[in-house]
């Protein structure tokens, strides 16, 4: 079931894949382990700096020339990001009186892979664009059975925040500052990539293997039914 929550105050999406598209994320995740093996015993470790091991695939989009696992993963995404920004829409108090309405999305894309170890981490990033709104996607493909810790860490953008409330109060749970998630195979979640966020790392027999993207908004545009007219709005 797919869900929006407002943290500090952002919105984070978290959902699941249909039962028909877990078959999707395994063909992924060994295409993604097979290009792994390739590298390693080419020599070539493809690691982009932000994560301490583990293994950092090339950047993809959406195209004729991208593998078709891939661009499967894509179509989940942008289906997802599409249902998460009409749930924002939703709860706008602004968009009372649309009823149901249809979005018009054009995006700019681009994915990579990541397979981590036990106790590998990522250290703590934003995801940006060229674009004014950029939203971040990570897709689980296969989370080891057992698997410990290992959650995704979103942290209070305000710094300000951050750096006054003490050790302790954070500790003690009176405030926010952080909102940890626990990855499971199959779970999908969608957060503004200028929330920043870290992975912690986990213990488990196996490795975990993920599908992470950028969406960067090029334009939004909704069409909805009042008062017996067809009305488009452009968002930007």
């Amino acid at each position: 079931m797919s869900n929006v929550n407002y943290l500090f105050p952002l919105p984070l999406y978290k959902s699941q894949v249909n039962t028909q598209q877990f078959s999707v994320l395994s063909n992924a995740a060994e295409y993604f382990t097979e290009q792994s093996r390739e590298h390693f015993l080419n020599g070539l470790n493809i690691h982009n700096g932000q994560s301490n091991t583990g293994w950092h695939s090339e950047f993809y989009r959406i195209s004729d020339e991208t593998p078709s696992q891939i661009n499967d993963l894509f179509h989940i995404a942008s289906t997802h990001l599409r249902e998460f920004i009409k749930q924002i829409i939703r709860n706008d108090e602004r968009a009372i009186g649309f009823g149901d309405f249809d979005l018009s999305l054009e995006t700019h894309e681009m994915g990579w892979a990541i397979i981590n170890l036990p106790g590998d981490v990522a250290f703590s990033h934003i995801h940006t664009t060229i674009y004014r709104d950029t939203y971040a996607c990570v897709l689980y493909l296969q989370v080891p059975d057992g698997c410990k810790g290992g959650e995704l860490r979103l942290a209070n953008p305000d710094i300000g925040f951050r750096s006054s409330i003490g050790t302790t109060m954070a500790q003690l749970g009176l405030c926010t500052t952080y909102r940890k998630i626990k990855p499971e195979t199959g779970n999908i979640l969608i957060f503004p990539g200028t929330l920043p966020h870290d992975v912690l790392p986990f213990e488990a027999k196996g490795h975990r293997i993920a599908f992470a993207c950028n969406f960067g908004i090029k334009s939004m545009s909704l069409s909805y039914l009042k008062d017996g007219c067809s009305i488009c709005k452009q968002i930007y």
